[in-house]
């Protein structure tokens, strides 16, 4: 007996639209013990957010999308 789920399949998406954004941000943290040893006061790095959801999602023939399992779960 298995204590995995897997499947293996294939779908398909006819003519969809997604809108989607992603940032980034420069992002710092100063530190006390930086500043109390006058070295390094900052930790600066740059940050990629990128939302797990799109802001805009169209399609256009819904009819045309579908799922297939070649092996079920």
């Amino acid at each position: 007996m298995s204590n995995y789920c897997y499947s293996v399949g294939y779908f398909q998406e006819v003519f969809d639209f997604l809108l989607e954004v992603e940032t980034d941000a420069y992002e710092c943290n100063y530190g006390v013990i930086g500043w109390a040893t006058d070295t390094d006061t900052k930790d600066c790095w740059w940050r990629n957010y990128s939302p797990s959801l799109p802001l805009l999602k169209y399609s256009l023939f819904d009819e045309w999308d579908y799922v297939e399992d070649y092996v079920p779960w």
